[in-house]
């Protein structure tokens, strides 16, 4: 793929772009498009099931935003058991996978006022975490799901070393 540079003489082709600088640390030479299938799972007891599950990503050097669909929640077996997506595109660097996480007919309280996703100590699963009024958070289980009916819908950005 031939890259477009504009400079001040007019526009021309080249091989590369850097960024920041003109070392070869710089230059811009992984940037990748596609589609992954998350797939969930939980911390203890059976992971729950979903009858829709999709998902794209981009990377772009090591920064991976990914975003996903996951429709039709029916609960695992164990009411406490953490919602944990199993799946990313690209293994996270470390545990600071982060995003925003929206979701439909799950079941909220009334100190609970929106949620997100982030990867947990190990990295290699993302969990749902509902934030609280008080400022604290708390897993969003199998009992927030109201079965065949809870969809999640999420972003999160974070750091591979792929």
């Amino acid at each position: 793929m031939a890259l477009t540079q504009i400079i001040n003489s007019g526009i021309g082709q080249v091989t590369d772009i850097k960024l920041g600088g003109s070392g070869s640390a710089n230059t811009l030479d992984d940037y990748e498009e596609g589609t992954w299938t998350p797939s969930l799972s939980a911390n203890t007891g059976t992971a729950p099931s979903a009858s829709s599950r999709s998902g794209s990503y981009t990377k772009i050097g090591r920064l991976v935003t990914a975003n996903a669909t996951i429709t039709n929640v029916t609960a695992g077996g164990t009411d406490s058991a953490q919602i944990q997506v199993a799946s990313l595109p690209f293994t996270p660097d470390v545990a600071d996978a982060h995003g925003t996480l929206s979701y439909s007919l799950v079941q909220v309280s009334s100190t609970d006022v929106g949620a997100i996703v982030q990867a947990d100590a190990s990295a290699d699963v993302l969990v749902f975490l509902m934030n609280r009024r008080d400022g604290s958070r708390t897993q969003i289980d199998n009992q927030h799901i109201q079965s065949g009916t809870s969809d999640f819908f999420f972003t999160v950005s974070y750091m591979t070393n792929q």
